[in-house]
């Protein structure tokens, strides 16, 4: 039934139609992944599914009015594949059949920074995951974060406690 009538008929029937969401990013947190799309105009609620690596048929995951869910049942080092539906109703929406992927990385606080003569002293916690370590700044008076190194833990230093160590001569 497009624009509103059944073929062949001469009445208007309600039609329920609910655009596919446009999937945004896909994104680490420190608790999961954040999955994001845009607002489908008429939509009441969207389900979020989601598939690991490995996986062929999508699980749902929940049902949110948002355009955001974060995934919290997530495994470091996994790789997850998310997609959404719109629905207005009972009526859903197609779904992006890819989805958007990610690879959960969990996100390591650093110990307190110190200065040192060559600049600043940085010592965080080793991963049994991680291949490489990406080092961000913040950029003052934003929300901005700028990468200003990338780690390979073969190069790093630990210390009697088995803390890694970084220089940071950028500051």
């Amino acid at each position: 039934a497009l624009n509103g009538k059944a073929a062949g008929a001469t009445k208007n029937v309600k039609t329920a139609f609910v655009a596919t969401p446009k999937l945004s990013k896909a994104e680490n947190t420190d608790s999961g992944i954040k999955i994001s799309w845009g607002k489908v105009s008429g939509a009441t609620k969207y389900r979020v599914y989601r598939k690991a690596s490995g996986e062929t048929s999508w699980s749902k995951l929940a049902d949110t009015t948002k355009t955001s869910f974060e995934d919290t049942s997530v495994a470091e080092g996994k790789v997850y594949t998310y997609t959404v539906r719109a629905y207005k109703d009972s009526y859903g929406s197609s779904y992006n059949k890819t989805g958007l992927s990610r690879r959960y990385v969990k996100t390591y606080a650093l110990y307190t920074p110190t200065n040192e003569k060559d600049g600043i002293l940085l010592r965080f916690d080793p991963s049994k995951k991680a291949d490489k370590y990406y080092i961000y700044r913040e950029v003052k008076g934003t929300d901005t974060k700028k990468q200003i190194a990338v780690l390979d833990p073969a190069d790093l230093e630990k210390d009697q406690y088995g803390v890694f160590m970084y220089v940071d001569k950028t500051a």
